[in-house]
């Protein structure tokens, strides 16, 4: 057998495991590669507020508990009265403002009954 065609197989395999290495090849196998960290879990009722709560209260509130100063029934556009936390929900207790509807709620919007 002539050298050449052993040289062109040595550079063909050489070739070969470079190109498996440039196409993307794991850095590390499978098993020693990082998990996908979990996506965060908001707890309703940990006096934190995260994510899409609009308000939260201490674990120790039952019923309701207070939001902060700058949140008033005024600025939530519903009228005059005391805005709270939903401890179950983390979001606002609106039915104490005096365009609140029964069901309290996060919500703005509504139309009022008024007829004449």
């Amino acid at each position: 057998m002539s050298v050449r065609p052993r040289w062109l197989a040595t550079v063909f395999a050489v070739s070969l495991s470079l190109a498996a290495c440039a196409e993307g090849a794991p850095a590390a196998p499978p098993d020693q590669m990082p998990a996908t960290p979990a996506a965060p879990v908001f707890v309703c009722g940990n006096n934190v507020r995260e994510g899409n709560e609009v308000c939260d209260c201490p674990e120790t509130a039952s019923l309701m508990c207070a939001v902060p100063a700058t949140v008033t029934c005024e600025s939530l556009m519903m009228g005059t009265g005391t805005v709270y936390c939903d401890p179950n929900t983390c979001n606002y207790i609106l039915t104490f403002c005096s365009a609140g509807s029964a069901g309290g709620g996060a919500g703005m919007g509504g139309t009022s009954g008024r007829g004449g």
